[in-house]
């Protein structure tokens, strides 16, 4: 069961069918295979939320994008790490990711690569699972439909490669890392990542 217009992507609390065609038998398989893989396990929710505020030129206030994740052991309601920060556009920043502007979607792109970051950088334990939550459709989607494909030249393309590749390598460890798309500011999770 697949959520609403998102292809892979189950919506929390809220099963439909699959709508869309395509690249779905081989996309099923693994969602199944993860599915296998996290039965019986501890399960961490991470909440991602990004935000945007345009520029006031009056005040010569530059426009700010921002992001941020909390993770929460649903076992015992701890959080067990949150972070938070402001989107780089300068190529030179250390925390640069490839955004080349600020927007809404960088700063949901970069806290949903900031949380797979975090993820890839803890042991890899196989009695613990990750679940990502993410009220934005256009990451999930990104993330979802663009696996696979080298992506950097579409708009927010380098941010949205990052993410791949850091999914791809944390993955690759042995994490298990699922998706659920959620409705915003509906969870104490999401409004603790805001």
């Amino acid at each position: 069961m697949f959520g609403g217009k998102l292809e892979g992507f189950m919506m929390k609390r809220q099963h439909t069918k699959r709508t869309k065609t395509g690249n779905s038998s081989s996309k099923k398989k693994q969602q199944n295979t993860y599915r296998i893989q996290a039965e019986g396990t501890r399960l961490v929710s991470i909440y991602t939320a990004g935000s945007y505020t345009q520029a006031f030129t009056e005040q010569e206030l530059p426009a700010l994008a921002w992001w941020g994740y909390v993770a929460i052991d649903r076992e015992s309601e701890v959080t067990v790490e949150r972070a938070r920060g402001s989107v780089s556009s300068d190529p030179m920043h250390v925390a640069f990711r490839g955004a080349t502007l600020k927007s809404n979607n960088t700063g949901e792109l970069t806290a949903i690569g900031e949380a797979l970051t975090w993820i890839k950088s803890t042991p890899d334990t196989p009695e613990t699972r990750r679940e990502i939550c993410s009220d934005s459709s256009y990451e999930l989607d990104g993330l979802d439909i663009l696996s696979g494909t080298d992506c950097r030249r579409a708009k927010n393309g380098a941010p949205i490669q990052w993410g791949l590749d850091t999914l791809t390598a944390a993955r690759d460890q042995g994490h298990i890392i699922q998706f659920w798309k959620v409705r915003a500011h509906c969870y104490d999770g999401s409004r603790a990542a805001e």
